[in-house]
């Protein structure tokens, strides 16, 4: 069934323009140009495809860049109460 559909005259028409005359693609230029439309189809796909992968690396980064601002806020925390805990021994040993 399909194979009438392309059989139709419409489609005989798919060739180039030259010197105002359409001249018809061969089998082989057909044969070309359905390589080149996989080849592209396969190319957008797996651009999709790194787009995908991108966008998840992407979020597991944003991800451990805010686990890292937080171990960090932590030990600012931690090492300020140290300082405060070694000023205050120095306070008190030097009084007396």
């Amino acid at each position: 069934m399909i194979d009438d559909i392309y059989a139709a005259p419409e489609y005989e028409f798919l060739g180039a323009k030259e010197d105002d005359k359409y001249s018809t693609f061969t089998f082989n230029d057909k044969e070309i140009i359905s390589m080149i439309s996989a080849f592209i189809s396969l190319s957008i796909s797996k651009a999709q495809d790194d787009i995908v992968k991108l966008q998840e690396l992407n979020a597991k980064l944003e991800k451990s860049n805010e686990n890292l601002e937080r171990k960090i806020e932590e030990r600012i925390i931690e090492n300020q109460n140290k300082s405060a805990i070694i000023f205050h021994q120095s306070k008190m040993a030097s009084i007396g």
